[in-house]
């Protein structure tokens, strides 16, 4: 009989372990390499086996269990009370914030600035080594006063090895940096620009606006719905709105 009632979990484990061994990554807070996943499922279904048993309504028995990830949690109460795995599961699987695309454009943006100081760089350099000593010379024969941009570039060649050389450690740095990390920087760095961020914004709230539709469709009472739908969508700002659509629409539940 306890089998019966645990079919939905067992289904949900079934397909947590298949994206699992697919090379999905989840977000489910639970702890460890993906490898060891099948088996923490299996103690997460041991547990909730000894409280169905009990008779603890499944839905219950999760929200009561407490060695249970919170994250884990939400997602198998979505998934017991909505009925639906589509939603359950997108919201799981772990993606980057930034599509790939925009990460692409900005790399090449990116690129091209450092192209521009580099070529500046050589412009530079050229100028204080060839060009500073002749116009130093043709100020000195004519007893005139050197403009600011020759004393600049006179200055530039008297201390031609210092800038020289800590121009070029910090370009080295920074493509040691790049190659190291990979570019794995970009996703915050363009979620931070006022265009990005503001579209990424919209999303999350389009995406907690769609789950939480979902929840209410399938007959969640409001304030669970809005509680889940808010672990769903593990963002700061949906959950600032749960808390906002919870104020807002409670007085509405009681009419």
């Amino acid at each position: 009989m306890s089998d019966d009632k645990l079919e939905a979990i067992d289904q949900f484990h079934q397909e947590l372990k298949s994206m699992s061994a697919a090379g999905v990554p989840l977000d489910l807070g639970i702890e460890g390499p993906s490898k060891r996943l099948p088996a923490k499922l299996d103690q997460i279904r041991s547990a909730l086996a000894v409280r169905v048993s009990l008779r603890q309504p499944l839905n219950d028995a999760i929200a009561a269990e407490e060695s249970l990830p919170e994250r884990y949690r939400g997602v198998a109460r979505a998934w017991v009370r909505g009925g639906s795995p589509a939603a359950v599961l997108e919201a799981i699987a772990s993606s980057p914030p930034i599509d790939h695309a925009m990460i692409r454009h900005i790399r090449l943006s990116l690129l091209q600035i450092v192209t521009i100081l580099l070529l500046g760089f050589v412009g530079m350099m050229v100028a204080a080594v060839w060009l500073s000593p002749s116009i130093d010379a043709i100020y000195r024969q004519l007893e005139m006063t050197p403009s600011t941009a020759a004393r600049w570039l006179s200055s530039a060649h008297a201390t031609f090895p210092v800038w020289v050389a800590g121009v070029t450690v910090l370009f080295l740095v920074t493509g040691v940096f790049w190659v190291r990390s990979r570019g794995r920087w970009l996703p915050r760095l363009a979620s931070r620009l006022p265009m990005v961020g503001q579209r990424e914004e919209l999303l999350r709230r389009a995406r907690f606006a769609d789950r939480l539709g979902f929840l209410l469709r399938h007959e969640v009472p409001l304030s669970e719905a809005v509680e889940l739908a808010s672990v769903l969508c593990p963002d700061r700002s949906p959950k600032a709105m749960a808390n906002l659509a919870a104020h807002e629409l409670a007085p509405n539940l009681s009419k």
